[in-house]
């Protein structure tokens, strides 16, 4: 087993083009952890920043760590992890940074803290080294559920934050000493810094500020390694804004990653010529790309480069035809939008003000220019979503047919709406099964009756869960590391630990919030 892995490993590392990597003889050393597959975390852009961040400073020396291909740890009679670049066991580092996104990885946190020879629980680790951070998207809305297998939570954006608490932990290295409370105590009097042993929930006492960039320029948001084994296949990804211009109720990025900021373009130029060395192909990066006022612009400083150019999200309201033409000259025959609903009522409700034309104008200039594939993203169960509202779904995709050409391939992706913390709709109660399984059953009747339309409906059984882990508190940390122990990470295995744990689900994810909130102190509300 083990020299499987390592020969994975070591064609992996083959693979890569990279401007960075690890140092010898570093006084501090890193190991960076994104909790899923190397194809899922070599595709975030954050952590490859974070990544290249690290091992620029001066001692350090940064160490990338996923999880195993074959499943499971549990299920693996391997019980340890070893770094990417030089399989470096994961208990012989100083740092075990976590790069968070997504809750259904938390359960591989504990598991991960142990193949270091640790505690998976913060209050049984006295030792100061290794310490066990973590980063990422949860810090931004609500880090409560994996709260006690975390010693420090970098929260916000890291850039800033990460430099200064470098420097904390080479100070404390340096004096020789053990106390791990005495480190904690040095590195919460940083701005961006929470320890969550400080505090017990609920928390009252304290109003937590995330931290943001101000000036996006003075920090690097491209990739520092090229590979062809992640979902953006040897491209090389630039950020060009981050947070979003629309205060959608249910959406995390402008409520959570606010403000709206970009990068400027003589900066973007400059940086493109760093990734031209390496590949031909960029990806666009932002939340809504066609947002950025230079977008035009710096699509066609790419095309002059002889460079191919593809988009990470787009708005219909300012999709532009250079932009389209941008893309169908790159090879690509593909436009994915989120309308969300079918129904502009609802859309309203939701704070999203483009209507169903705007869709339908994009769509058909899209298609006259010479897009083949058009990709819509839904929601169903929304509050306040009736039966017309479905049915406008079936209308918005009755119009899009009528002005595009027959050969034209539509993809639909319909999910479960998820109350998300810090978004105006994060007391809302999820929809129950049954009820939502009766609005997916009404839309596969209707969407059968469509040529050259491929659907697929996200899993509501993982819906609750995700809605379980979102919206969590710091007690769930006990049902995350018993599901963290059994062999299989499925839908039975958290029945199971619900069992055991004698909790009702329902009174998580069913009922609305009321009074404060798990991470009331993360967003500042009192």
């Amino acid at each position: 087993m083990k020299w499987q892995i390592d020969k994975e490993r070591i064609s992996q590392v083959l693979r890569e083009r990279s401007f960075v990597g690890p140092s010898s003889g570093a006084f501090i050393r890193f190991a960076l952890v994104y909790p899923n597959s190397y194809f899922i975390g070599m595709s975030s852009l954050g952590y490859q920043v974070i990544y290249d961040l690290i091992n620029s400073q001066e001692g350090l020396s940064c160490e990338r760590f996923f999880y195993p291909p074959e499943g499971s740890l549990n299920s693996s009679p391997r019980k340890d992890l070893f770094s990417i670049e030089r399989g470096t066991p994961l208990g012989n580092n100083d740092i075990i940074g976590f790069s968070l996104s997504f809750e259904l990885d938390y359960i591989r946190v504990p598991q991960i803290i142990s193949c270091g020879g640790l505690s998976p629980f913060s209050c049984d680790r006295e030792d100061p080294f290794p310490l066990i951070i973590a980063g990422g998207a949860f810090s931004f809305y609500n880090p409560e559920p994996v709260s006690d297998f975390i010693d420090v939570v970098v929260s916000g954006e890291a850039e800033e934050t990460l430099i200064a608490f470098i420097d904390v932990i080479k100070n404390f290295k340096i004096s020789g000493s053990k106390d791990k409370s005495q480190l904690l105590k040095d590195l919460s009097r940083l701005p961006g810094i929470y320890i969550p042993s400080f505090y017990k929930p609920p928390v009252r006492e304290m109003s937590f500020k995330k931290q943001w960039i101000k000036d996006l320029n003075r920090f690097k948001g491209s990739s520092s390694i090229i590979t062809p084994d992640t979902e953006f296949s040897n491209m090389f990804l630039l950020e060009i804004a981050r947070g979003c211009k629309g205060k959608c109720a249910f959406c995390m990025v402008g409520n959570c990653f606010k403000p709206y900021r970009i990068r400027n373009l003589d900066s973007l130029k400059n940086t493109l010529s760093l990734g031209k060395s390496l590949t031909s192909s960029v990806g666009l990066i932002a939340p809504n790309v066609s947002d950025y006022r230079d977008i035009d612009d710096l699509c066609l400083y790419i095309l002059k480069e002889g460079m191919k150019l593809s988009f990470s999200s787009l708005r219909a309201d300012s999709l532009t035809k250079i932009m389209v033409e941008s893309l169908i000259s790159s090879g690509q025959r593909t436009i994915t939008l989120a309308p969300e609903t079918g129904s502009d009522r609802l859309r309203k409700l939701c704070f999203k003000d483009t209507e169903n034309e705007t869709y339908f104008k994009a769509v058909e200039m899209s298609a006259r220019m010479g897009i083949k594939n058009f990709r819509f993203y839904f929601m169903i169960g929304l509050p306040e979503e009736t039966c017309s509202d479905l049915e406008d779904i079936i209308y918005f995709l009755s119009e899009i047919y009528k002005i595009t050409p027959p050969l034209v391939k539509i993809y639909l992706s319909i999910n479960q709406f998820i109350p998300k913390p810090g978004t105006e709709f994060e007391r809302i109660p999820l929809k129950e099964m049954g009820e939502m399984k009766e609005k997916i059953d009404f839309l596969k009747n209707k969407l059968r009756n469509f040529n050259n339309l491929k659907f697929t409906f996200e899993s509501l059984k993982w819906s609750l869960i995700q809605s379980f882990l979102s919206t969590g508190d710091r007690s769930i940390s006990r049902i995350i590391f018993l599901v963290s122990k059994y062999k299989k990470e499925n839908f039975q295995s958290w029945r199971k630990a619900f069992e055991e744990e004698g909790i009702d689900i329902d009174n998580y994810v069913y009922k609305p919030r009321v009074g404060l909130l798990p991470w009331s102190h993360i967003t500042g509300e009192k």
